[in-house]
């Protein structure tokens, strides 16, 4: 991905955006930020360790 090699460059460590990226699924959140395909539904956890998945999809929501 070509905007994510502009921002990252090679490198693995921490970059800050200068604005704001909108992504149409997770999962393409998740593939710009770690760097291939990647499931966000699983990738993305929040505080208490539960999944976008768990979140948003579990029967009990």
């Amino acid at each position: 991905m070509a905007a994510r090699r502009e921002i990252f460059g090679d490198s693995g460590g921490i970059a800050v955006l200068a604005e704001d990226l909108e992504f149409p699924t997770p999962s393409a959140a998740a593939v710009f930020v770690l760097g291939g395909s990647q499931n966000g539904w699983t990738e993305w956890v929040s505080d208490d360790g539960e999944t976008l998945n768990q979140v948003y999809r579990s029967e009990e929501n």
